[in-house]
Parts: C-alpha cells; structure tokens; sequence
C-alpha cells in the first residue's frame, strides 16, 4: 500500500515538471529577410526561450496569403514542423510569387508554448541586369540579349519592359543608328527572365559603343554597353590546296560581316615568296563580303608550301589580318 502510494506520487511529480516546464517556455518568430522581392525565398525562425521538451516540440506556421507565400509540401499556407528535443529553435523556408504592388503577408506560429504573428512584405520585381546572349559580332549581324529581374513575374500577369538605345550628343548626328531595339520585352508570368530579343546592327568602319537601356515602369534604367566592331577577315581560300608552279590560281577573301560605308581596301603580300608573286591589291564593295583575287605562282623545282596574306582596312581605323596557305608544286609532280 505504502509502495503504491510513492508510486503515484512520483508520477504526479513527474507531470507537473512538464507542464511546467512548457509553461515556462515562450516562442517567438521573425522572418529573415523582412521584406523580400516577390519570388525569392524568405525564412520563418523560430526562436524558444528554453529548450524544447523530449520528444520535440510541434510548432503550426500559417500565411495569410497562401498564393503569394507559403511552405514546401503546401498548398495551404500552412504545415507543421517539430522542433527536436533538446533544441531551441528552428528555421522554415517561405516560398513566395511575384506581385504587382507592395504586399504585406502575415506569418503566424501557434504552439503549446504559445505562439506569435510578424509580417512578411512582398516587393515588386525590377531590373536586374540585361545580358548580352552573343556578342563582338561586326556589324551587321544581329545579337541576342534578355532582361534578367530580380524576382519573379506575378503569376498569368506578364511584365512589359520598355528597351531603348541611349544615344549621346555626338551618335544623334549620324543618320542611321548603330544599333536598334525593340521597343519593349516581355517577362512570362511567374519568370524571372524575358524571352531573348534582338538587337539589330548596323556595319561600322571603326569600333563603336552604344548603351541599350530597360526598365518597368517609371524605374530607373539598368543598362548594358553593346560593343559594335568593324569586320574582320575570316578567311583566305584558294579553289584548290595545291598548284602547278608556274600556273596561276583563283581564290577568294571572306570576311565575317558586311563591308561598311566607304568598302575594305585589300592589301596583298606573300607568305614566303619562294613560291608565289604577290597578287594586286583590291577593294571589297559596300555591303559585300567576299572578293575575288588571281594570283601567280613560280615554277619550282621541290614542292613548296608558299600562300597569300591579306590586310583588309576600312575608312576608319578597323583592320585585320590573315593568310591562306598553298603548296606549290614541281611540274613533273602534277598532284
């Protein structure tokens, strides 16, 4: 009898040390960052004054806009997690979507420690960079680019973002723009990026740099510097890898973008001279590409490994260079 009256005693001592224990206890919850640009990802802490029990502690987090905030695994707004026994708090991820406006969000925990409400304020998305797809092209020849934000879209609401080329004082002088853009992009609801647009380019006799600019609404600009060159030589060809010396040869100088206004003089020279004579400069038109040279080799008496060199220069100071390699060969070798 005195056995089981110690017993209970024990027990009932055992239980008022929980609950008071819990009692004791206070949560608290703050959200890191407070206010956070609509797609990014915010987190709920939550913070007790003592320990959680054995066993853990469980702790409910609800959202007041579960559309626009909420848990992974939810599409409430709301999930339960355990703080482990032993530990004094735990961090949730907050998953939010974009927004038009500023929005404020109430997060709230409830446990048997008690509980709390902070706010969560949503930001719309802006500009965070425009980034060049391709570019050092010659122009003439179209790059790609896209606007990056720094969050998301607003779900079924695509964002428009006005594009436009900053011209400076001396560019408003010349009659037709280096560059061109679209007058505006488009972001997909719920994306972070527009689909990639082009910027159109005009052939330029020297290098040239022009300030492509986007923003949403009345938001400062972000902009890019897009980087304008003239073309360059891409290559030198002969209508055959080798030649009978003493015959002469076609071949044709390629360049990788339109020739400017004003053409591209060539300038011929030879790489060794041991196998051919230098073919007379040319010129490559306005708006053209390629052009056609004959040039004419030596007899030989070995086979020899000769070729052309060119440099193409324009109006201005843009100018390459580049070579075309030939074997020339005895005229009893034939092959």
């Amino acid at each position: 009898m005195n056995s089981t009256s110690r017993s209970v005693v024990i027990t009932a001592c055992s239980m008022l040390s929980i609950t008071t224990s819990l009692k004791a206890q206070t949560l608290s919850i703050r959200v890191s960052p407070a206010e956070v640009v609509g797609g990014n990802i915010s987190t709920a802490v939550i913070n007790l004054s003592a320990p959680a029990p054995a066993g853990g502690l469980p702790v409910s987090l609800q959202t007041s806009r579960p559309e626009l905030a909420g848990f992974a695994g939810s599409t409430t707004g709301a999930i339960t997690v355990t703080i482990p026994g032993g530990n004094g708090s735990i961090t949730v991820p907050i998953r939010t979507r974009g927004v038009r406006v500023r929005t404020a969000i109430s997060v709230t925990a409830k446990s048997p420690a008690g509980g709390g409400t902070i706010e969560l304020r949503l930001t719309p998305a802006k500009v965070k960079a425009v980034v060049l797809k391709t570019s050092g092209l010659a122009g003439g020849q179209p790059m790609t680019a896209e606007v990056l934000l720094d969050g998301a879209a607003p779900d079924n609401a695509p964002i428009t973002v006005s594009l436009a080329v900053i011209e400076t004082l001396s560019s408003l002088q010349t009659l037709t723009p280096v560059l061109t853009v679209p007058a505006s992009a488009t972001v997909p609801g719920g994306a972070f990026s527009s689909a990639p647009f082009t910027i159109t380019t005009r052939p330029v006799p020297s290098p040239v740099t022009r300030t492509v600019a986007a923003r949403i609404g009345d938001d400062p600009n972000t902009t890019v510097n897009v980087a304008v060159r003239p073309p360059k030589v891409l290559a030198v060809r002969f209508a055959t890898p080798s030649v009978v010396g003493g015959a002469p040869i076609n071949g044709t100088v390629e360049l990788d973008g339109d020739a400017p206004a004003g053409g591209m003089t060539l300038t011929y020279g030879v790489i060794t001279g041991l196998g051919m004579r230098r073919p007379p400069d040319g010129t490559i038109a306005v708006g053209a590409r390629l052009a056609a040279f004959t040039a004419t080799t030596r007899v030989v008496s070995a086979i020899v490994a000769d070729g052309i060199q060119v440099l193409a220069a324009t109006t201005g100071n843009g100018s390459s260079t580049s070579e075309g390699a030939l074997k020339i060969l005895p005229p009893a070798s034939g092959k």
